[in-house]
């Protein structure tokens, strides 16, 4: 990020001092700071939330509507983004925040399994679990707590009402949630000649829990299933959702110089940028299918006097990485679906998430009913 705004002081006539809020300044919790000094009118102009981007840090008016820069801004087209992406990221109609880019955290499995289930709730993934548990697992590593933990960040916005400030954890889809997850081991037990590669390629495993952060990550899916036909499923009830990178961008309410960090922003935003430099899969849809097409093709890289093609990979400890050296029409056409399918993020406030596995654990202890 820093690099980032350093070239953009040096294309531009404004120029963006870096202010740092981090636990060693402002203890376990700089977002607090940050509210406190926004109230009382201060703050800096353009924050970026980072990694640590939730509902409740932008909650409370705390930045402009980018909506509204958006549209007054006659040389942006808000049509050249992905709309269902920004649309996820809305709070009350508004746009607190932007991601620079974004991830499409799923779970993915062999269609023999989940066939006609693009959209699935609790009581069907519980079926098919009972139906194939005896030769089978959910996913490697399964216990309560994980799977739990691996369902609940996919839908916490489910439970959430940030402009409220309220929260509701007694609907039957948490309850099924928490059900489901009672059903696994306190603890998974590995054996020693486990080889979790091959658990998906043969199907003994029923989910992978896939991050696709980049345009070879539906070829890389493909290529760990060993070509067999896969379905991307999501969370139950939610579906696939997005995940921002570590820039996640917004205008201090207060803010003295709104023009200036306005194009600081859409300087993150613009097709050259988002082209060459945006971290994850970008946000601009020229851009995205920019870097699709060039991932079709081959690269290749001198290694003793030979061209070899440059490859990427899907690693696992201990075991031979899934590679591939470019990805198929399939593999595009399957990320541009799965990217038009989002309708929620996955941004998760994690000093809640916390105070949630401290409370059900007495229930998967066996000492507090539901």
């Amino acid at each position: 990020f820093l690099k980032k705004v350093s070239i953009f002081n040096q294309e531009n006539e404004y120029k963006i001092e870096i202010v740092r809020y981090d636990s060693v300044s402002y203890g376990e919790d700089p977002y607090q700071q940050l509210k406190i000094e926004i109230a009382a009118g201060k703050g800096p102009d353009i924050i970026n939330f980072g990694g640590g981007y939730s509902e409740s840090v932008a909650a409370g008016s705390l930045t402009d509507d980018l909506y509204v820069y958006m549209d007054s801004d006659e040389s942006f087209q808000r049509e050249a983004y992905f709309e269902n992406i920004l649309n996820a990221y809305e709070v009350d109609g508004e746009l607190p925040v932007v991601p620079e880019s974004f991830s499409i955290d799923t779970a993915v499995g062999l269609s023999e399994y989940f066939q006609n289930m693009e959209e699935w709730n609790y009581q069907e993934l519980s079926a098919i679990y009972e139906r194939h548990k005896e030769d089978h697992i959910l996913y490697p590593g399964e216990s309560k707590s994980d799977v739990f933990g691996f369902l609940c960040t996919g839908s916490m916005s489910e439970y959430m009402d940030w402009e409220k400030g309220s929260c509701n954890f007694d609907k039957e889809q948490f309850k099924d949630m928490v059900n489901f997850s009672n059903a696994f081991p306190d603890q998974m037990v590995y054996s020693e000649d486990m080889k979790i590669r091959q658990m998906f390629a043969y199907g003994t495993a029923l989910l992978y829990r896939s991050s696709i952060s980049n345009v070879w990550g539906t070829g890389l899916n493909r290529a760990l299933f060993e070509g067999k036909d896969i379905t991307y499923l999501g969370y139950p009830g939610i579906g696939n959702v997005a995940k921002a990178s570590h820039i996640v961008l917004g205008i201090n309410a207060n803010s003295q110089h709104k023009e200036a960090a306005w194009k600081l922003i859409k300087y993150f935003l613009s097709e050259d940028y988002q082209t060459s430099s945006a971290t994850n899969l970008p946000i601009h849809q020229n851009a995205l299918l920019h870097r699709i097409e060039e991932a079709k093709k081959i690269q290749y890289k001198e290694a003793d006097g030979e061209k070899i093609p440059v490859v990427k990979e899907l690693c696992f400890e201990g075991e031979d990485a899934v590679q591939i050296d470019c990805i198929t029409e399939k593999d595009a056409d399957t990320l541009l679906a799965l990217i038009e399918s989002v309708r929620e993020n996955s941004e998760v406030d994690y000093s809640l998430y916390n105070i949630i596995l401290e409370e059900i654990q007495p229930f998967f202890d066996g000492d507090k009913s539901l």
